[in-house]
């Protein structure tokens, strides 16, 4: 409490900034944004976070002849619907129009659908624009993805402190 009044005081028109290293099947990392974030934080703090997501967690990435490779803990699906997370964030820029797709594609996997079909529900539900909606579908189909990946591959790998130990993890 100390803290809040520190930053209250000392800190105004400042956002607290809230990096999230998450991974999308994760069911902790299920847990802390559907229940954590999206109801206490998203919901009373909003205006005063400043929100950073980077949906990689705890996968592997090797090399081989210049080519990368990405191998998530929960397996492809998994790796399908980090890179959706990661395009859907990086067109959508607006934490206001990427948080509440975040949030209904996660409550979708956690009904285990399918990433593509998830997709399209939340993208409807959350009535996306349908160029951005196609814009986010190529990306997370293709080469862009996979260079948002590596992108989020790279941000984990030199959190301070390093390493991570598990997920979700907060800076």
């Amino acid at each position: 409490l100390d803290a809040c009044l520190y930053y209250n005081t000392s800190q105004l028109d400042k956002k607290i900034k809230l990096t999230l290293l998450y991974e999308t099947l994760c069911p902790d990392c299920q847990e802390f944004i559907l229940n954590t974030l999206q109801r206490y934080v998203w919901k009373y703090g909003q205006d005063f976070v400043d929100f950073n997501f980077i949906p990689y967690g705890n996968a592997r990435r090797t090399q081989l002849n210049n080519t990368w490779t990405i191998q998530c803990q929960h397996g492809p699906v998994e790796c399908a619907l980090n890179k959706l997370h990661g395009c859907a964030i990086s067109k959508l820029v607006y934490v206001g129009k990427w948080f509440p797709l975040i949030v209904c594609l996660e409550e979708a996997a956690k009904l285990k659908m399918d990433p593509d079909a998830a997709f399209l529900l939340c993208s409807k539900k959350k009535k996306l624009d349908q160029t951005l909606s196609i814009a986010i579908y190529k990306c997370s189909n293709g080469v862009e993805g996979d260079l948002i990946q590596l992108q989020m591959a790279e941000i984990t790998e030199n959190v301070k402190p390093h390493p991570h130990y598990f997920v979700p993890w907060i800076l």
